[in-house]
């Protein structure tokens, strides 16, 4: 049976047009269209036309309907039908849109600048996408309103390099903008508030636009770096500090050497044993005519003023405990007072016991240092590539110099560590602290129970040789990096152990501090 499909061919979106299929042979040559707006949009008969008609149609005519207008459609009266006909009518539509809908998008992706905070207000419904919002907006046709307020601010003891500003693409000149700034004591921009007035057009032929916006920000630190001077020549030479380190006792060790200073201040540092023997730092050993480490102050780290040279000594394991001699020869007398860091104390019983020979240009004063470290087999430390390093953290790893007794500043680290390839770090439990108190973990099932193969309960992980009367408190945590393996969901390819370090009490000589990881992770075979 054939029949005639009549569709309309309109390029306006914002009116739907009905379509028929109408059997062959007709009975009646008129037949009717209803052609219906969308939501937010009215038509009018007198808003439509029709551009060339088909050879079967030999007339279109346009009816009010309400809100809806009909198509009154005839035919021509010879019409095959025999023969199933396509009839596409060229109907021209010219609708209103009664209210104006668009998407405004904030594409600003300030999440690289650490020391910037955004506020933002809309009342609109609002979808997430990354980094971008992208805001629903509806408004009357020809009305101004206020459709978003975003506020730009930095964190303390920082400001904007320049004031921050905006972009808008698409319908940007629809949009007025008021800004308010806020500045600190020295009339820097501390804060700036953007808000968006919208205002739609009295006639708008199709909504559904979309306007982006993105705003540009950079901050600076309002702290000045301490001035750091450098030594160029010997009369600038200044030595502020030597610490000779400690004794390792007949089994022998590593003694940390440190001398702080001016940078580029030129020492000398001689470490003799009990048989006459110097060390020689190039090939770790005591030798007769071992010489001395000549050194030279380097460039300070972080905050610090004053530069800070660090020296190791292996000591071999002897039948009994050796007195090490360490001697800091300089051209200049050392100045005590230009370090602020170390206090003052009577180091002269202190470097005697050391076996140190007091002789001219050598520092009389020791003042000691805690140092945080990790340690256990089996890990990656970024940045060394070792399974056994210092602790890689973001400011405070070693605390002090200080003076015995003395209180020292607390401190945080936050270290991220890698497994092997085919393998995971399973966690276990959170790392334990109480000082004093560390027991290895040997073996069996009970890690995360805090309990050895024979049920000794572990009461702290962090391991400490002598505290030599200083005192901390530790509060530390791990978390995994990233997707957990499929089989072990508690296993990561890195993690991250961070910490804070408080109520420090300084000793009477440096320590170390090491946290035992394999105490409480696990390395896990894929």
């Amino acid at each position: 049976m054939a029949n005639i499909i009549l569709r309309a061919n309109i390029l306006d979106k914002n009116v739907v047009v009905e379509y028929k299929i109408i059997p062959l042979p007709l009975f009646d040559t008129t037949t009717s269209l209803i052609i219906s707006p969308r939501s937010g949009s009215s038509i009018k008969a007198e808003d439509l036309s029709h551009g060339p008609l088909p050879r079967e149609i030999s007339k279109i005519e346009f009816v009010q309907l309400g809100d809806n207008v009909s198509a009154e459609v005839t035919f021509k009266s010879k019409i095959n039908a025999r023969q199933t006909q396509n009839i596409s009518l060229p109907i021209i539509s010219r609708s209103k849109r009664k209210v104006d809908t668009f998407k405004l998008i904030d594409s600003t992706n300030l999440s690289g600048e650490n020391n910037i905070v955004t506020k933002t207000m809309c009342g609109f419904p609002r979808t997430t996408n990354g980094d971008s919002v992208t805001y629903n907006i509806t408004n009357d046709l020809g009305k101004k309103r206020l459709v978003l307020s975003k506020t730009i601010l930095t964190t303390r003891n920082h400001a904007f390099k320049q004031e921050p500003t905006y972009n808008i693409t698409g319908n940007g000149d629809r949009y007025s903008v008021k800004t308010n700034i806020k500045r600190d004591g020295k009339s820097r921009i501390v804060e700036k508030t953007f808000n968006f007035y919208y205002t739609s057009p009295k006639e708008i032929p199709v909504a559904g636009s979309e306007d982006v916006i993105y705003f540009d920000a950079k901050a600076i630190s309002t702290v000045k770096k301490p001035r750091v001077k450098v030594a160029t020549k010997p009369e600038e030479y200044k030595i502020y500090s030597f610490n000779p380190g400690s004794d390792v006792g007949q089994y022998g060790g590593v003694k940390t050497i440190r001398v702080q200073g001016i940078p580029g201040s030129k020492f000398k540092v001689i470490v003799q044993d009990a048989d006459k023997k110097t060390y020689n730092f190039k090939t770790g050993k005591f030798e007769n005519g071992g010489g001395m480490l000549e050194g030279i102050i380097p460039l300070p780290r972080g905050k610090r003023s004053y530069g800070e040279y660090i020296a190791y000594v292996e000591v071999p394991a002897s039948a009994t405990a050796s007195t090490i001699t360490t001697r800091l020869a300089t051209d200049k007398p050392i100045e005590h007072d230009k370090l602020v860091e170390l206090s003052k104390k009577d180091a002269s019983t202190a470097l005697a016991r050391a076996g140190i020979t007091l002789e001219k240009g050598i520092v009389e004063d020791v003042a000691s240092s805690i140092e945080f470290a990790l340690f256990s087999s089996g890990f990656t430390i970024p940045g060394t590539g070792s399974t056994s390093a210092k602790i890689l953290a973001t400011s405070n790893l070693i605390i002090g110099p200080g003076k015995a007794g003395s209180l020292g500043k607390d401190g945080s680290f936050e270290v991220d560590v890698h497994a092997a390839t085919a393998q995971v770090i399973r966690i276990e439990r959170q790392p334990l602290f109480s000082q004093g108190s560390y027991v290895n973990w040997d073996s069996g099932s009970d890690k995360a129970s805090a309990l050895t193969s024979a049920g000794v309960s572990i009461p702290s992980d962090w391991y400490v040789a002598d505290a030599k009367s200083a005192a901390y408190n530790i509060k530390a945590s791990v978390t995994g990096i990233g997707r957990a393996h499929g089989t072990y969901t508690d296993g990561y390819k890195t993690v991250r152990i961070s910490g804070k370090i408080s109520k420090i009490i300084h000793g009477k000589g440096d320590i170390e501090v090491s946290l035992d990881l394999l105490n409480f992770l696990t390395l896990q075979s894929i």
